[in-house]
């Protein structure tokens, strides 16, 4: 898979457009960082689909509801999300995004800053998806895949399992030092 920057004016590529069978979602990449704009996605949950609690200390995102009915829960409040309306996990709040509704939903997410490792780790992690290499929860089976995601990501782990953190950034300057993430990278098109 070859990635591409995508400008949303362009009507000469489509966008990125990436599917992850395990958390059950789909995200197109509207538009990708260059460093100086928030990178903006689009991403659509099926029924029973989302991802686990997380936070990012680097970034900020904010979901706003295009269609269907879109959960997002930020430290202890839980929202759904209807069409029009908005919900932002500002930088180091723990949130997670799912669907337990009846139909697809669908939100435009804005990373802000924009963010080149998340857009590379999305598409390493729906990679892994794809070849049957994370678990039914949604993380990488292989603790170096799951430490190399959480570095490019900027994701942690809250909560009583934050103790994992330090341990997972430990493993992934083991797995950079020996070129794992550069081949997940090159294996995956990020």
């Amino acid at each position: 898979m070859t990635v591409t920057n995508f400008a949303p004016e362009s009507t000469e590529q489509s966008p990125l457009r990436i599917s992850n069978p395990v958390s059950r979602d789909t995200v197109t990449f509207v538009r990708r960082t260059d460093g100086t704009c928030d990178t903006l996605l689009d991403l659509e949950v099926a029924p029973g689909g989302g991802l686990g609690l997380h936070f990012h200390d680097a970034y900020s995102e904010s979901f706003t509801c295009v269609s269907g009915v879109f959960g997002v829960q930020v430290g202890a409040r839980v929202v759904r999300l209807r069409p029009g309306e908005s919900a932002t996990a500002d930088i180091g709040s723990a949130h997670r995004w799912f669907n337990d509704g009846d139909e697809t939903a669908v939100a435009r997410v804005t990373v802000a800053p924009g963010n080149p490792g998340l857009e590379a780790g999305l598409i390493v992690l729906y990679g892994l998806a794809r070849d049957g290499l994370l678990s039914p929860d949604g993380t990488p089976k292989s603790l170096v895949h799951l430490a190399v995601l959480t570095d490019l990501t900027n994701s942690r782990v809250p909560g009583l399992l934050g103790v994992l953190n330090p341990v997972l950034r430990a493993v992934a300057n083991w797995a950079k030092r020996r070129g794992v993430d550069r081949e997940l990278l090159a294996r995956y098109g990020a």
